[in-house]
């Protein structure tokens, strides 16, 4: 476990707690699914490994 990938996972559960608060739960689930089909669909464009 390096030191950058504990940094990034803290900024991202920060930002999903933030989310979260701001959005109600169904809201909040379909955008982090639509966010996920939109890195599968960059992903297979590129060929670039996101996640």
């Amino acid at each position: 476990m390096s030191l950058h990938t504990d940094m990034r996972d803290l900024v991202m559960s920060k930002l999903f707690k933030q989310i979260g608060r701001t959005l109600d739960g169904p809201t909040f689930i379909s955008g982090l699914l639509a966010l996920y089909g939109l890195v599968l669909v960059t992903q297979m464009v590129t060929g670039v490994t996101i996640i």
